[in-house]
Parts: C-alpha cells; sequence; structure tokens
C-alpha cells in the first residue's frame, strides 16, 4: 500500500493531508475549509486511472484492469482481496479512481455559482467589470476583513453582481457585454448582440450595430436572415468558461466572493471526476445465469469511459 496517501474514501484537501501528516495526526485541527476539489486533489487520492469502458473479461470473468471495478478500488465480494492494500470487504474502506475528461464539463453542482462568476466576469478580458477606484477599494477592504458576518457578505457579494450586470461596456477592455443566461440543460449563452437602449452611441458601442452591420453583404442576398438576426447569442461553452475562469486574477475571485488561493473559479467545472469505491456500488453476483446486476453509478461511470473514448477519437481525427 502506498503510504503517502489515505485509504479512506473521503476526498481530503491537500493542505489537510500535510497537517495530519506533519505529526502523525497528533496535531489539533483548529478549523476545516470547505471547497470544490480540483483537478489535482482529485488525481493525488486516486490510485489508479479508470479509462476502459469494460467491466469483466469475457473469458475469466476478473475484472478488467484500469476498468470501474478495478480490484484496485476496493471490493464489493466476501470472498476477494483488495489488490491495493491486501484487505477483504471487512478491512478495506476502498480506494478513489479518476476520470479524465477530454473537454470539460460544467459542475451541476456549481452551476448557478458559474452563471453569477460569468455574469460578473468580461468575456473578453476576464475581469469583473468594476472599475478601478475607491468603490473597488471598499468592497475588497470589507471582504478581506474577516469581520463580516456570512449576510453581510452575501449582500455586499450580491451588490457586485447586480452592478455588472448592468454593465454593457467593459470599463477595463471597452468590450460589450450582455446578459449571461441558461438556456435548455447545462447550456450557456452570452446576449452579446442585443441592442443597448436608452443609450446614445456618443456613449456606447452599439456591440449589435457592428454585428448586423458585418452581415450587410448575407442579408442582402438573404433576407430571411433579418428574421433571426435579432436572436443571435454568443454561446459559453465550458472550454470557453474554463479558459476565462483560469485568466481570472486573485483580486476579481475575491470580489467574487472566493477564498483565495485556496478555492480557485476552474474548479467549478470538472475536468476530472472521482471514481468512488467499489464497495459503496456492489455487484450482485446472479448465481444461476452466471452473471451479475450492476449498480446504477457503476453502469454510468461506464458509460461516460465510453463517451470520452468517443470524444477523444473524434478530436484525434480532427
Amino acid at each position: 500500500m502506498n503510504k503517502n496517501k489515505f485509504s479512506t474514501p473521503a476526498i481530503y484537501s491537500t493542505k489537510m493531508k500535510e497537517l495530519l501528516r506533519a505529526n502523525d495526526g497528533a496535531r489539533r485541527l483548529k478549523s476545516i475549509h470547505f471547497s470544490p476539489s480540483s483537478q489535482e486533489d482529485i488525481e493525488y487520492v486516486a490510485e489508479i486511472q479508470v479509462f476502459n469502458r469494460e467491466l469483466y473479461n469475457p473469458n475469466s470473468q476478473t475484472t478488467v484492469a484500469n476498468g470501474v471495478l478495478d480490484r484496485r478500488l476496493g471490493t464489493s465480494d466476501k470472498s476477494a482481496v483488495c489488490e491495493t492494500c491486501g484487505g477483504k470487504l471487512a478491512d478495506c474502506a476502498g480506494h478513489f479512481g479518476f476520470i479524465k475528461l477530454e473537454l470539460p464539463v460544467f459542475n451541476i453542482g456549481f452551476f448557478k455559482a458559474i452563471l453569477h462568476a460569468l455574469q460578473c466576469l468580461c468575456k473578453s478580458c476576464a475581469k469583473v467589470m468594476i472599475p478601478e477606484g475607491e468603490e473597488r477599494t471598499a468592497m475588497l477592504r470589507k471582504l478581506r476583513s474577516g469581520r463580516m458576518e456570512s449576510l453581510q457578505k452575501a449582500t455586499l457579494i450580491k451588490s457586485v453582481y447586480d452592478k455588472c450586470r448592468k454593465v454593457t461596456k467593459c470599463p477595463w477592455c471597452g468590450a460589450g457585454n450582455g446578459i449571461v443566461k441558461k438556456v435548455g440543460i447545462m447550456k450557456v449563452v452570452h446576449e452579446r448582440y442585443r441592442t443597448n437602449t436608452g443609450k446614445s452611441k456618443s456613449e456606447l458601442i452599439d456591440e449589435g450595430e457592428l454585428f448586423r452591420s458585418s452581415l450587410s453583404n448575407a442579408l442582402s442576398v438573404n433576407q430571411e436572415l433579418k428574421l433571426h438576426i435579432n436572436k443571435a447569442q454568443d454561446d459559453i461553452t465550458p472550454l470557453r468558461a474554463l479558459e476565462l475562469f483560469k485568466r481570472a486574477s486573485e483580486e476579481d475571485c475575491e470580489l467574487l466572493g472566493l477564498e483565495v488561493p485556496e478555492c480557485k473559479l476552474e474548479n467549478y467545472l470538472w475536468t476530472s471526476i472521482p471514481v468512488p469505491p467499489s464497495c459503496i456500488r456492489p455487484s450482485v453476483q446472479m448465481t444461476l445465469e452466471g452473471g451479475s446486476n450492476e449498480d446504477d453509478l457503476t453502469i454510468k461511470l461506464s458509460e461516460i469511459v465510453y463517451t470520452n473514448l468517443i470524444i477523444r477519437d473524434a478530436l484525434e481525427k480532427g
């Protein structure tokens, strides 16, 4: 067994593991910080990378290596032995694996926070759209003071969101910004090309007018485009959102209510997902038929691996 890793199925942050390891766990913990697990943390606590969609070898009916039922993840069979720690079902709590995703995906648990962050950040320069000045400095001072109650902090963060939602021109780079909203299932669009009513052209560059003028030749050929041109939206894919979040500065993350550097915006998206131990998704052996019924979570993880392989193949083929 690798003694540098925990055998428990819980995902600990790197800082907590270092603290527990410092004096064999004898040091008293004063507090625990909860934050989304980063890709590094998920891969650090994992024993193996899962990339095989098959569950069993067809001839021997043994579990496939680097599959979601790999014996190194523990076992749900009383007669089997874990290949990581050598323990049986009663002794081994199981071990985590991970699936490295070919493309990032939005984490449904943080989807509201993702929309909040995308609304506040400029979609061109990735800065919170509150200009440098006394107001921004005062907000940062309050957030860094450590004396704010949770309700006061939530109210301040909401005021940052409300101010950024009204901004149509980034004060840092001058790019046009509109409303960010959810459409459909886990899809995010940016209404960048909407008409900016109530603003004169001398006060604000209308991104919608520039967009429509760039399509003037196409409109002259196809008049039907006029029915759809005002509905044009800018898609924000998980890949684009991840790129924006990585470019956001620590100061901007603080304005969004994050405790830096422990918590980062990019942790709101999945780039690697944990594979839980086999013992919490047990296989039910079918003695008469000689097969097994698999847990729904096992089946879903296998489907994710299969879809991941399809995406990898498509990317390699261009």
